[in-house]
């Protein structure tokens, strides 16, 4: 049984085939897989929001449930190599492999995050964080994948943060050279600006 503390891996989940996403409850947030043929999405698992994969090659092959958490899980962002997915559960940050393992938490509380996006290279991740009280773009390097003994709490990564307090930040994407950052943001209720932050 997974703890309130970490997400934990699915075992012996029910198989859900393309006709099944309908059977659970609420499927949402989907996304394809940057390189196969395959979505992840969240849907409500036994009364909590879970991260599960499909493959859509139409083989009827079951869906895989990638998290088993006691608490709802949101926000799931493929890899640029779909090796790994990053989620939000309960404003932490997670990385978990695709086939559910090495789950390591990289942005904790207090402070939290949401919006996890990967640099186009998969070494970092930026993040929307109100740690300081204003909604501020963060970057933290995405722990590289250790084979062996995995840790069972490893510290999560130092984050930095790319904007300043005073402005609200509600939309971020990367360069597709990965050298910048565009931000959306608001400084009050009538005034919305957009700019670019180098990384």
């Amino acid at each position: 049984m997974p703890t309130d503390r970490t997400p934990g891996a699915a075992t012996g989940a029910a198989g859900l085939t393309i006709e099944g996403i309908v059977a659970v409850e609420s499927p949402r947030e989907f996304r394809i897989h940057p390189r196969e043929r395959v979505v992840a999405y969240t849907a409500e698992v036994a009364g909590t929001r879970q991260l599960l994969t499909l493959s859509l090659r139409g083989s009827g092959a079951p869906a895989t449930q990638i998290t088993a958490s006691e608490k709802p899980i949101g926000d799931p962002q493929w890899s640029p190599d779909g090796r790994r997915l990053a989620f939000v559960r309960e404003e932490e940050i997670w990385i978990v492999e695709a086939d559910g393992s090495r789950l390591t938490k990289v942005v904790a509380k207090p402070g939290g995050g949401r919006e996890p996006q990967w640099s186009p290279d998969g070494r970092r991740l930026a993040f929307l964080s109100r740690r300081r009280g204003w909604s501020q773009v963060w970057l933290i390097d995405a722990p590289v994948p250790r084979r062996g003994r995995p840790q069972r709490e490893p510290r999560p990564p130092q984050a930095t943060a790319l904007t300043a307090t005073g402005v609200d930040v509600e939309h971020m994407a990367w360069a597709p050279d990965g050298s910048r950052i565009a931000v959306m943001a608001q400084q009050s209720a009538d005034e919305l600006d957009t700019s670019q932050i180098a990384v």
